[in-house]
């Protein structure tokens, strides 16, 4: 709430936090298909034509993303490293930890590599978690503080940012076997 009172310049911060949480609550049930240009990228390479093996060998997101869909990989034909983006008034970076979810199932990881994806019917960009486990069960409308059982498994898991909604996260340490987070947003 501090963010957005500063955010209103002290005019109306009722008016500006009730705004933000019904904006919000909307996006959040709207559960439909996000347009690329809808997000705010930034960029850390150019536009690179240079497809051959070893450099995707060098890389585990295009590595996995080449293996998961045969198909859409032909079509690729140009490929860029993503630095962050945003989305509303959330941003995205290299190591921050997120809430993933995409079509009612959630997980929680360390934002790994992020690549744009040029291909002939169009761009499409996939991020790369790290430390990454599924969340059983998680209520994005109720804030506080969310536990994570270090027993569970990490894996590295790829996510879809064009049709995926996003969830900024502290990581407040470990604690009794568990990573104890903090909702941001």
């Amino acid at each position: 709430m501090k963010k957005i009172i500063h955010m209103s310049n002290y005019k109306s911060p009722a008016y500006q936090i009730c705004h933000f949480w019904s904006m919000r609550s909307a996006l959040l049930l709207l559960e439909k298909y996000v347009d690329i240009q809808d997000d705010g990228y930034a960029f850390s390479s150019e536009l690179r034509f240079d497809l051959s093996q070893q450099r995707i060998a060098q890389s585990t997101l295009m590595t996995s993303v080449a293996a998961a869909d045969v198909e859409r990989w032909r079509s690729v034909y140009a490929t860029r490293h993503v630095r962050s983006f945003e989305r509303g008034s959330l941003e995205v970076r290299a190591n921050d930890w997120v809430v993933v979810t995409r079509n009612g199932q959630s997980c929680i990881g360390r934002v790994g590599e992020m690549i744009e994806f040029v291909a002939s019917g169009g761009r499409f960009v996939r991020m790369l978690l790290h430390d990454a486990r599924r969340l059983p069960s998680f209520n994005s409308m109720s804030g506080g503080i969310l536990s994570v059982s270090t027993s569970v498994p990490a894996v590295e898991h790829v996510v879809a940012v064009e049709s995926s909604s996003f969830h900024e996260l502290y990581c407040d340490g470990e604690q009794n076997g568990e990573l104890r987070f903090t909702y941001i947003y």
